[in-house]
């Protein structure tokens, strides 16, 4: 006894997916999400984009095998100093004044001709 293989079920086990973008088709297609061809999308994808930009998730397809999904870009999170600024904590190097002492030359600003 053999498994039919149809393309929505390719990747899937008994119905439960094999890998994660297998799991992201069967819950595209469990979640009742659009499914468009690829010729579809070529022919409107100014469309499907500004849609897939308004939070939309897509399901693409080629030759009615799922493919790929169309959805919105993961958006920039901007944090607080104050969430990223222990990261610019640091105590400062304490042979440093040490260290700064053997060198020879003066501190000068490289711009100004001598």
């Amino acid at each position: 006894m053999s498994a039919t293989v149809s393309p929505f079920n390719s990747g899937l086990q008994g119905g439960i997916p094999t890998s994660l973008d297998n799991r992201r088709v069967a819950l595209v297609l469990l979640s009742g999400m659009e499914s468009l061809g690829l010729k579809e999308l070529r022919q409107h994808a100014s469309d499907y984009v500004k849609r897939a930009e308004a939070g939309e998730t897509m399901l693409i397809t080629v030759a009615g095998r799922p493919s790929a999904l169309l959805g919105p870009a993961g958006r920039k999170t901007w944090c607080a100093f104050d969430e990223v600024a222990d990261i610019f904590r640091t105590d400062t190097d304490p042979t440093w004044e040490t260290d700064r002492r053997l060198i020879d030359d003066p501190i000068a600003d490289p711009w100004v001709s001598r």
